[in-house]
């Protein structure tokens, strides 16, 4: 039987987060426009933080 190095690899991103919060409505990112929304990855343990920057980007995004 042969060897085969093993590697554990998550493909998560914050713009993969981004693409989920994405899917919220528009009164949901609103309510959270005050707020930081930190989300996780349950695959790798990564958190990834959005700001209300990162979150008017959203908004402004869904407008154009």
């Amino acid at each position: 039987m042969g060897y085969s190095p093993v590697q554990f690899f998550c493909g998560c991103s914050k713009e993969m987060f981004c693409g989920m919060l994405q899917s919220l409505s528009g009164a949901e990112l609103k309510q959270a426009n005050k707020e930081v929304i930190d989300t996780y990855c349950q695959i790798c343990g990564r958190t990834y933080r959005f700001t209300y920057t990162d979150i008017q980007g959203l908004m402004n995004e869904r407008k154009g």
